[in-house]
């Protein structure tokens, strides 16, 4: 009788114990979730109030008052870069375990020791140092590749920038131009892409390793559902990975 008192009260255990890990990870990742909203939609908030008060006289365009607002926009990128560590190290460590038991959500990781330009690139947009000069989300949603042709006519990737660099490049945007997020639409509206000229070589790479995890990972192109999300994250000085749906570890695509 104790025996069978005891076995009940262990596997009733065990059962709390995996029901708190459940409730920890889905508190994780509704906080992750929190954080790629208010990285995707805080700074844009925050332009829109200073253009509506300096057009309407509200405020003034004084040194002080222009301090403020870098101030505040500041405390946006340091938010977002919260963020970033946050599902960088949950990302490491599913990379270092085989399996992401925490988000529930693929995520592409780019790692510096295979796309060292693309890694940078992503981590510099998700923080507010990109082009566009604010955060850009890490939660996207992959739809059917946008037009690129508006791309050459920016100052980013324009002819006399390539010239500048001496050719051989590409132009990468981030988010991607196979993501609801990115595109020139998004660029124009919301000032929400960044853009930046990498070598062509590292570009070919890249978009066979996006490729692999869109197929490995089961990501679908609607651009609305579920199977649309993904994370993505830019780590340098790591190799490349992914993961699927639930939770595998893959490492090719790169290679």
């Amino acid at each position: 009788m104790l025996k069978c008192a005891r076995s009940i009260f262990s596997a009733s255990l065990f059962l709390l114990i995996r029901q708190l890990h459940v409730v920890s990870g889905l508190i994780i990742s509704l906080f992750i979730l929190l954080l790629a909203f208010s990285s995707a939609h805080a700074s844009p908030g925050t332009e829109w109030l200073r253009d509506q008060s300096q057009s309407s006289g509200l405020i003034n365009t004084s040194p002080a008052v222009a301090s403020d607002w870098a101030a505040t926009a500041e405390s946006v990128r340091a938010f977002s870069a919260f963020g970033e560590s946050i599902l960088t190290s949950l990302a490491l460590t599913a990379d270092s375990q085989g399996r992401d038991r925490l988000t529930g959500v693929p995520i592409i990781v780019f790692g510096g020791n295979q796309f060292p330009g693309h890694a940078n690139h992503i981590l510099d947009a998700q923080t507010g140092r990109g082009s566009n000069n604010k955060p850009i989300t890490f939660a996207l949603n992959r739809t059917p590749p946008w037009p690129r042709g508006w791309l050459a006519s920016t100052v980013e990737c324009n002819s006399a920038a390539r010239i500048d660099v001496g050719g051989g490049v590409d132009c990468d945007e981030y988010p991607f131009a196979t993501s609801r997020q990115g595109g020139q639409y998004n660029s124009v509206l919301y000032n929400g892409v960044s853009l930046r000229l990498l070598e062509s070589e590292e570009s070919r790479r890249t978009g066979g390793f996006i490729t692999t995890f869109y197929i490995k990972a089961g990501i679908t192109a609607d651009g609305l559902s579920r199977k649309s999300r993904f994370l993505v994250l830019g780590i340098p000085g790591i190799d490349s990975f992914y993961t699927d749906r639930k939770g595998v570890v893959f490492r090719d695509g790169w290679r």
